[in-house]
């Protein structure tokens, strides 16, 4: 299987028994979708709720509901904010970034899902962001990106997943579940999924090694001689 094929419709994630999680594997077109269904509550509901307690004077104090989410979408403008983004997120932190086109009618509605998503997930350790094409069309061919809308999942400078869509709502749901999978599993289940997926993550990882060198021969040309 391999995580960054042209024109892959690709969800990769781990499943392991302690999380709660089941899955069902199926293959579509376009290349192998596990999908998965946690049934736990979700523990990062954004719905706002407020709660009271009576202090020692007996009267009742309402708290305060949370603050709106602040979580937003980093715009990356060119090829070396898109590595320093990367590169400098927190250890452990989940680092999604979507690819589209400015003429492109589905990332426009996909758009409206990703900000949501964005404000969902804003006390989650995610980051989100997002990059058009004519930004640095070379990024989008090393990492093998010719289908709109396109989302990456990164991770301690890897890419541990991505995929392609051909809807918004399927666009929602699919990122949805990689999140909330990601985002349940334990050091010790980071440490066999990184072992069970280390072919695709270690070719959709050296794609991005390879804009790495790319930006860096970019800063080197710039600089005075």
């Amino acid at each position: 299987m391999h995580v960054l094929s042209k024109q892959s419709l690709c969800l990769l994630f781990f499943l392991v028994p302690s999380l709660v999680l089941s899955a069902t594997a199926f293959y579509a077109n376009h290349g192998a979708i596990y999908r998965g269904r946690h049934n736990a509550i979700n523990p990062l509901c954004m719905e706002t709720q407020t709660s009271s307690k009576t202090n020692s004077g007996g009267s009742t104090n309402v708290a305060e509901p949370p603050s709106p989410p602040t979580n937003k979408i980093e715009s990356l403008t060119s090829l070396e904010a898109f590595c320093s983004y990367i590169d400098n997120a927190p250890q452990d932190t989940l680092v999604a970034v979507k690819f589209y086109g400015k003429s492109c009618p589905l990332c426009k509605r996909v758009a409206i899902k990703y900000k949501k998503m964005a404000r969902y997930y804003s006390t989650a350790p995610i980051q989100f962001a997002e990059i058009e094409k004519t930004a640095h069309p070379q990024l989008f061919d090393t990492l093998e990106i010719t289908t709109f809308p396109y989302l990456q999942l990164y991770r301690n400078g890897q890419c541990i997943a991505s995929h392609g869509t051909e809807s918004d709502s399927m666009f929602e749901r699919i990122v949805h579940n990689t999140i909330q999978n990601f985002l349940l599993m334990q050091p010790e289940h980071w440490k066999s999924f990184l072992t069970s997926f280390a072919e695709p993550i270690g070719k959709a990882t050296q794609n991005y090694e390879t804009m790495r060198q790319i930006r860096d021969e970019e800063a080197n040309s710039r600089s005075p001689a």
